[in-house]
């Protein structure tokens, strides 16, 4: 099952370039709002699936963008809240009063994720300062607004610095009871490091199974070796019966041409992955090491040559 709506913090974008969405999204199947960025930082985005979600009103600041819509396959009311905090202490505590107005005035059931720059407890930072005040604050507006912090699966910490010495827990999601109530299998899990200093968090409600995917040709297939001979190998070995109508027999070819590519392309894939591969998990055990706060000079530089050996 594919993301039904996504969050982007930090996009420094003023103006929405609506292929740049389409390229992060998939698809041209997608709705968004926008809090602009305010000169060179800043900047958030929400898309998502107009099919499953729809919008009714957007509420936009510089560090939130408030989405409330209605989930529709569960006809259920929410506030979609995408948080980028500031740094700076102050005006962190103004997003915190700002957050709890908001929510007071408008009743209902909240979802709120994304960057809170700021640690609920000691261990989730390592190398860093750690701020009692900022900390007591945060844990004020959540116990303020009745909010329940989802449990993360994956790693520990959801930002790295560049040289692996430095980890905080900055980025986490927070519902309100309504929601926990409504969806008691939702989840959160922090996907893997090798793409972003602060990675990716998946959020879902349960794993469902919608049956087999359809079968897709991509453009890029046509422009690999072998491709023209497995389809013209395929198109010349006739399975059919003599008896087979004309259309039984185009669809059987189809149907042996779509067993063929799927094969081939499987094959291709595994054997150009298997670099990829060794050097994904490898970079997974170093971020693993570091998670567990084993930060060495040698780690440090390892990881850095194999996230640069990945991306080649």
């Amino acid at each position: 099952m594919g993301v039904s709506f996504l969050g982007l913090q930090e996009t420094r974008l003023s103006l929405i370039n609506l292929f740049l969405l389409k390229s992060a999204w998939g698809n041209f199947s997608f709705d968004f709002a926008l809090s602009s960025a305010r000169g060179l930082s800043g900047g958030i985005i929400s898309v998502w699936d107009p099919v499953v979600f729809t919008k009714k009103i957007i509420t936009s600041s510089e560090n939130t963008l408030i989405v409330e819509g209605v989930w529709n396959f569960f006809n259920f009311p929410c506030f979609m809240v995408t948080i980028y905090a500031p740094q700076d202490e102050g005006r962190k505590k103004l997003l915190w009063d700002y957050l709890s107005r908001f929510m007071d005035k408008n009743e209902g059931a909240y979802i709120l994720f994304g960057d809170f720059n700021a640690v609920r407890w000691s261990h989730e930072r390592l190398g860093c300062v750690f701020n009692q005040r900022i900390v007591a604050g945060f844990n004020d507006f959540i116990m303020n607004t009745g909010s329940l912090e989802l449990q993360m699966g994956g790693f520990s910490f959801t930002r790295v610095s560049a040289n692996g010495a430095k980890l905080s827990k900055l980025e986490r999601v927070l519902i309100s009871p309504e929601v926990g109530s409504r969806f008691p299998n939702i989840s959160s899990v922090v996907l893997d490091l090798s793409i972003s200093y602060h990675p990716p968090i998946f959020v879902s409600q349960q794993v469902q199974d919608f049956g087999p995917r359809p079968f897709k040709i991509f453009n890029y297939w046509m422009l690999d070796d072998g491709f023209d001979q497995i389809v013209e190998s395929s198109w010349v070995s006739d399975q059919s019966s003599t008896d087979d109508g004309a259309f039984i027999k185009f669809k059987n070819k189809l149907k042996s041409l779509k067993k063929m590519l799927r094969n081939w392309w499987n094959l291709k894939k595994e054997n150009r992955s298997s670099r990829k591969v060794a050097l994904s998990l490898r970079l997974h055990e170093l971020d693993l090491i570091i998670d567990e706060g084993g930060v060495s000079d040698s780690v440090i530089k390892e990881r850095n040559e194999v996230r640069c050996s990945l991306f080649l």
